[in-house]
């Protein structure tokens, strides 16, 4: 029985961590916005009051500095290192229940005739709509209201609620709730959108497959019989039989056209394959089987020679190699994004080259997938695993976003850090596994 209980605790832990993660992504951008706000505002509304205004409202400076203390990660997100980056969304989640819905109960209940303070509360819980679905807004709100409740009975001498308190809270009901609406409806809206574009992708993919094939067939259809055709041109020369004789260099580019347009339909069908993949849903029952990590990039490196040479940038050496349990072919699809990604800003760029290595640890395996290209600026940084955001010219913005749900099915992450015109490195985190 204890065993069951603790199982679904884990459960719900981390269904809730997997919720806030996806909230805290859909808001990501405006990270810096926020912390920027949280910082400033709360500390310079406090001195604005005392110095222009003359009041009796209750004030807390001390509270107003932890807000500012809790805005100092989020504020320099970009700068922190890897391992604190990995829980922002857990202080993310903390900060928005302490500086909005905690910080305005308690200021309400401690200046419950304030007009400034009413119109503060209504303001505060308003925004919390901007940042988080309704059953976070629904949480985040009873905690922040429970906890101001709590603090509020142990600093005061006789605790009593305000009259007005339960009527100001019902009158703020109706703009939060419309605000609520809205933001789910802009959501829904947008996943409509990202449906239907994957929709239009899927048919084009699959209608795409059929003229490839024809393709490849008639390729080889030719490839067999060419060779006897330009034998019998050469006999027919000889012995006369021909008037107009082709240019031996013509004819051997014929070969070698039909070798290249043999090339150009079995990428195309690569990415085909690679298109629909990332279309398809993933099933957790193809997630068990294990692989070798070094032979997945193998693969993908020989995936991508198909489409073009990158022998000269490649550096590659099989060291650490460890295994992981998950799916092969979507874990070479992920590599080959990474790989068709970084050989797009090293041919931007005219140089640089594609580095991948292994790093063992206890917990999490890595693989580290660096190139000297371009590099991303911090803008685009925020909104990188974002569906259908793309930064290069052909790109459907699918690549690294599917890379991102692929590691995470199989319990893992990928986090990427750049520096414009240096590098840009990505990191894969696979859960280390004992040996079979």
């Amino acid at each position: 029985m204890l065993i069951t209980y603790k199982l679904k605790l884990s459960l719900l832990i981390k269904n809730l961590n997997k919720h806030i993660k996806e909230e805290f992504h859909n808001t990501e951008e405006h990270l810096q916005v926020l912390g920027l706000a949280l910082f400033i505002g709360y500390i310079l509304f406090y001195f604005l009051n005392s110095l222009f205004f003359t009041t009796t409202d209750y004030e807390n400076l001390y509270l107003r500095l932890i807000v500012a203390i809790l805005a100092l990660p989020i504020l320099f997100s970009k700068y922190l290192p890897q391992k604190l980056l990995k829980y922002l969304h857990i202080h993310w989640y903390f900060t928005l229940l302490y500086c909005l819905p905690f910080f305005f109960t308690f200021m309400l209940l401690k200046n419950p005739h304030s007009g400034i303070w009413q119109l503060n509360g209504l303001v505060g819980f308003t925004i919390l709509t901007l940042f988080v679905g309704i059953k976070s807004y629904i949480f985040l709100s009873c905690s922040g209201i429970l906890v101001a409740l709590s603090l509020f009975y142990f600093t005061s001498i006789e605790f009593h609620l305000p009259d007005n308190f339960i009527g100001m809270f019902v009158s703020y009901i109706p703009p939060i709730a419309y605000f609520l609406i809205f933001s789910t409806k802009q959501g829904k809206i947008y996943n409509e959108k990202i449906r239907a574009m994957k929709a239009l992708s899927g048919i084009i993919a699959h209608e795409m497959r059929t003229p490839l094939a024809s393709i490849k067939l008639a390729v080889n259809g030719l490839k067999s019989y060419l060779p006897i055709l330009i034998k019998d041109h050469h006999a027919a020369i000889a012995n006369g039989f021909s008037s107009e004789p082709i240019n031996p260099a013509r004819l051997n580019l014929l070969a070698h056209t039909l070798d290249d347009i043999e090339h150009l339909a079995q990428g195309a069908n690569i990415t085909v394959e690679m298109i629909l993949t990332k279309l398809k849903r993933i099933d957790k029952n193809d997630l068990e089987g294990v692989y070798s990590i070094a032979d997945c990039v193998n693969k993908a490196l020989d995936q991508y020679k198909l489409l073009e040479d990158i022998e000269d940038i490649i550096n590659f050496k099989p060291v650490d190699d460890f295994r992981f349990k998950g799916n092969e072919t979507l874990i070479i699809h992920v590599l080959f994004n990474l790989i068709k990604n970084s050989v797009y800003y090293i041919r931007t760029k005219g140089s640089g080259t594609i580095t991948i290595r292994f790093k063992c640890g206890d917990k999490y395996n890595k693989l580290i997938f660096r190139d000297t290209g371009t590099g991303i600026s911090k803008t685009i940084l925020t909104n990188l695993f974002k569906p259908f955001i793309s930064n290069t010219r052909h790109g459907t913005g699918l690549g690294l976003a599917f890379c991102k749900e692929v590691m995470e099915k199989i319990n893992g992450s990928i986090t990427c850090k750049s520096e414009e015109n240096l590098y840009t490195e990505f990191t894969l985190d696979f859960p280390n596994i004992e040996d079979h």
